[in-house]
């Protein structure tokens, strides 16, 4: 019995001991496993240096360039080779002078800078990727440039008046502001626009106003539009010519509406009717129908009576003809018929979208000159 214990003991301190054994032998190899295994920068490295890596251009005009070199050294006690130059936008554009230096020598990163926009907080960074140890990758050598970039001119509105309805018996006003933040002065030369009824003045922005603005310069650009605009929406273009290096100009679209004297309600035939873009759509029909529609033409106020005295249409089988109604008893308000006409047996076409058919009519009325009618139809 005493040797049967015995021998039970002796066996069971084996398999512990075996235990243990493995245990530890299998613990010393994980963690041999794990342990991550540091790089060595002792002895003889390659080592790129810059003693400014931070460049702040300051503030620029949009469109303009600037440029500056970055020195680079190698500090080390082996050759450094800088491989390559990472940029990160277009704008920016990099070339470096020397690619192989020797311990002790330097070259330069010739940076150029030319922002297309406005950007108050600009930041870009240069990566160099060479074979000093210490900035394998991602962790390039690094080189930042900052700045701020403004427009030349701060212009409002940016590109066009909208919605501008224009009084009937007097002249419309409306104003522009052209300012710069970069420039101390510049001058307007001219105000022009193809329409004659169109006109400019440029004002000296104040004081006031150019704190205001936080700008050094400007003016107030007054435009004026004279009474006899053709009815209905008109979009005109007004060009402001300045003295400032390049002969920058500003552009501006003027879009409005004028009512006129007239007022017109759709009739029979009339699929729709825009009294805004002065536009009637026919809709769709079989070219050898033909298709007529007819528009009630009401005048206000006292006076002779309306004569169309000439009518030309862009094309030569959409017609339009007037007449008064005989029904009409007012004195204030006369009304007329104007009857619009695709002859049967007209050629198909498609006048639809921006490609319609424009006719143009020369009025007696000292209000209303000149209206255009815009047709637009589908005939196959």
């Amino acid at each position: 019995m005493n040797a049967k214990r015995a021998f039970l003991s002796i066996a069971i301190l084996l398999a512990s001991s075996i235990a243990g054994a493995f245990l530890t032998i299998s613990g010393c190899s994980q963690n041999s496993t794990d342990e991550p295994q540091a790089v060595d920068f002792s002895g003889p490295l390659p080592k790129i240096a810059c003693d400014e890596p931070t460049y702040n251009f300051g503030m620029m005009a949009a469109g303009t360039k600037k440029e500056h070199q970055f020195v680079i050294r190698n500090d080390g006690e082996k050759p450094l080779e800088i491989k390559d130059l990472g940029l990160g936008c277009k704008c920016t554009k990099g070339t470096v002078k020397q690619k192989y230096l020797k311990p002790g020598e330097s070259t330069t990163v010739d940076v150029t800078w030319e922002p297309e926009r406005k950007d108050p907080g600009f930041q870009q960074i240069l990566k160099l990727e060479t074979n000093d140890p210490r900035y394998a990758d991602p962790n390039r050598f690094k080189l930042i440039i900052r700045g701020a970039v403004e427009q030349t001119l701060d212009i409002d509105p940016f590109k066009e008046f909208k919605s501008i309805q224009l009084a009937e018996d007097e002249p419309t006003v409306i104003h522009g502001v052209i300012s710069s933040r970069l420039l101390d002065k510049f001058s307007i030369l001219s105000i022009t626009a193809e329409n004659k009824l169109i006109s400019g003045v440029a004002t000296s922005l104040d004081k006031a106003a150019l704190e205001k603005l936080k700008a050094k310069c400007g003016y107030d650009v007054a435009v004026t539009i004279a009474p006899g605009m053709t009815i209905g929406t008109f979009t005109e273009k007004v060009n402001v010519k300045t003295d400032i290096e390049g002969g920058t100009e500003v552009v501006w679209l003027v879009n409005g509406e004028r009512a006129g004297p007239f007022r017109f309600v759709a009739g029979q035939g009339a699929k729709e009717w825009s009294s805004t873009n002065m536009q009637l759509k026919l809709g769709q029909f079989k070219a050898s129908d033909g298709r007529k529609a007819q528009l009630r033409l009401l005048v206000n106020g006292p006076g002779n009576d309306l004569e169309f005295r000439d009518i030309k249409s862009d094309v030569a089988f959409v017609k339009l003809g007037m007449k008064p109604d005989p029904a009409n008893a007012s004195r204030e308000t006369k009304i007329y018929w104007l009857s619009f006409e695709v002859a049967p047996g007209s050629p198909p076409a498609t006048f639809n979208g921006p490609s319609v058919v424009k006719i143009h009519v020369t009025t007696n009325h000292p209000k209303a000159e000149h209206v255009e009618f815009k047709v637009s139809f589908i005939s196959t």
